[in-house]
């Protein structure tokens, strides 16, 4: 059979990477009615709105109370057998 050219991937060439937007950013533009990109510049501190930037702080301690009450219920064990 004859080979087609172009048919086979080519495993230097770098993959494509998919652009992943901060959730939190888009969850606080949402309730606030601002873009992702103004809630991003209030957290970098190149814009001040104390509203956006206490809701960012209380977001984030929401995530890490929820990220500690799972870690103590599910136990995961750090050894392999």
């Amino acid at each position: 059979m004859r080979q087609i050219e172009g048919m086979q991937k080519d495993m230097n060439k770098p993959k494509a990477r998919t652009k992943t937007r901060d959730d939190v950013a888009n969850i606080i533009a949402d309730l606030m009615g601002v873009t992702p990109d103004y809630v991003r510049k209030v957290r970098r501190g190149d814009r001040e709105d104390e509203e956006i930037f206490s809701m960012i702080m209380e977001l984030q301690e929401g995530k890490n109370q929820l990220i500690e009450t799972v870690k103590q219920l599910v136990p995961l064990s750090r050894t392999t057998a």
